[in-house]
């Protein structure tokens, strides 16, 4: 009888064990994550604000689809867009993806 309980002992030890292992990583993922919709966040807002100065600039300068046809573009349909990369992130920082910054790509 006593070799059952000090067998059941050990088990639950060791499943205890497992459990306290499980919650730390756990607790680790949440940080990770809570840590990434932060960025996230922060990305949202800087492409809301883009979007918004780009949308108030468009509609007061640039060229216009007849000033680009002028300028010697035959169809005025003017240059292919740009592309701005924006950073989600501070360099340095770790996002769970060796180390990578998280890119946007902004038409």
């Amino acid at each position: 009888m006593i070799e059952q309980l000090q067998a059941r002992l050990a088990e639950l030890k060791r499943e205890y064990q497992l459990g306290e292992g499980q919650l730390r990583e756990l607790t680790r993922q949440e940080a990770a994550l809570r840590e990434t919709l932060l960025r996230i966040s922060g990305a949202i807002q800087v492409l809301e604000e883009l979007t918004a100065a780009e949308a108030g600039d468009g509609a007061r300068s640039g060229p216009t689809r007849a000033d680009r046809s002028v300028a010697g573009d035959r169809n005025g349909t003017g240059d292919q867009p740009t592309e701005r990369n924006v950073t989600a992130n501070e360099p340095g920082d770790r996002n769970g993806a060796g180390d990578q910054p998280a890119v946007l790509t902004v038409p």
